[in-house]
């Protein structure tokens, strides 16, 4: 008989990490639009390392000490560090007889080390499942793309890499300062090496100090990125006081609609607008945008969520209010129970607008400088004109 072999309890963290991991892989559901793509053009090894490379800078210096110290050790270099090497270097090299895969090879080479140091407790926690985790989801985007609008045939997953590179830049910037604390503190490095001990105090002392001129070197980003809020032309010309309220620029470039916020915000209920639909990524619907207020349809990203064809039918009725036959416009305007009718500037550049305060049920609720919003009295509008 063989003598009883006692294992040490899991690590408290595994357990909940791996209900964590299930139930977000359980909630996976296909995206809006058109599902999923495959096989999409996948990372340069240079552009992933460019983005990347000072996260797997800091774990291969946390992973190096342990990975050498599990070397030494027989019986898990012939048992779980042979099907490791098997399932790296056999599907590797042969995904690169037929793709460029030096990126997924990084990704899959570091995940298995991650994987043996976790499966083996080689004094490594949280930290390194939260790598493991970032490393899982950037070799699925390198095969999987969420196919969203707007489709760009010349960058086919960029909603899809950026929105899942947030979420590994959380994962890992938790991770890696853990990560980094613990590599450059040593003394939770274990001692067993593969080099002698005056060698590998060097070589640790070469690592520490490359790693950290290259921390210190990324850490010029934020204040790169910053730069043009504080000093770009747009502060030049009219200058803001640094501040986190990011509605702060609000009450200075756009004054007389600020003011009409405030009232409008102020109404009780629930009502409904209209107003002009913006496109993407400029002062669109801000109106809407700033008081929580329904309008008619919003800016142009709409239709990734709702269909080209459903947002351009509302677009187009937007236009028969503003400046299309009334009667018609009236009948809009009873279906979406519209109440207020919202004229800034962008309105009157969009449209040749017509005279709301002639009409019958329309008035005046509110006007100053720009901005004029206009009163819908839904049971004059339904008495004249009836709903068809």
């Amino acid at each position: 008989m063989h003598p009883t072999r006692h294992r040490r309890p899991p690590p408290r963290w595994r357990r909940p990490a791996r209900g964590a991991l299930g139930s977000s892989v359980s909630r996976i559901e296909p995206p809006p639009n058109e599902g999923l793509g495959v096989l999409p053009p996948r990372s340069d090894l240079s552009g992933l390392l460019l983005v990347y490379g000072l996260f797997f800078a800091i774990f291969a210096r946390y992973f190096a000490p342990r990975v050498t110290a599990l070397l030494r050790e027989h019986d898990l270099w012939r048992a779980e560090t042979v099907v490791v090497g098997a399932v790296v270097i056999g599907p590797g090299t042969l995904l690169a007889t037929q793709f460029t895969v030096g990126a997924i090879l990084l990704l899959v080479s570091f995940l298995a080390v991650g994987w043996l140091l976790l499966r083996t407790d080689r004094d490594v926690g949280f930290e390194t499942l939260l790598f493991v985790a970032g490393l899982g989801l950037l070799l699925i985007v390198e095969f999987v793309y969420a196919k969203v609008w707007p489709h760009d045939p010349n960058a086919l997953r960029w909603n899809t890499v950026y929105k899942v590179s947030m979420q590994v830049w959380v994962l890992w910037g938790v991770g890696g300062a853990v990560a980094l604390a613990r590599a450059l503190d040593g003394s939770s490095t274990p001692e067993r090496s593969l080099l002698p001990t005056v060698s590998r105090s060097r070589g640790r002392t070469v690592a520490n100090v490359a790693l950290a001129v290259l921390v210190l070197s990324s850490a010029t980003f934020g204040g790169l990125a910053l730069a043009k809020h504080f000093g770009g032309p747009l502060t030049a010309e009219r200058p803001v006081d640094p501040t986190l309220d990011a509605t702060r620029f609000v009450e200075q470039w756009h004054p007389d609609e600020a003011a009409a916020f405030d009232w409008l915000s102020q109404r009780e209920g629930q009502p409904n607008m209209v107003s002009h639909p913006g496109t993407t990524y400029t002062w669109a619907n801000p109106a809407s945008v700033f008081t929580g207020i329904p309008t008619m349809v919003g800016w142009e990203h709409e239709k990734g969520y709702h269909g080209e064809e459903a947002v351009e039918v509302r677009e187009r009725r937007v236009k028969t209010i503003y400046a299309g036959s009334w009667d018609i416009a009236a009948q809009h305007l009873l279906t979406y129970n519209i109440e207020y009718i919202y004229v800034s500037q962008a309105e009157r550049d969009a449209y040749d607008l017509r005279d709301f305060a002639a009409q019958e049920g329309i008035s005046v609720a509110y006007q100053h400088g720009s901005v004029t919003i206009y009163s819908v009295d839904q049971s004059v509008i339904r008495e004249r004109y009836g709903q068809t």
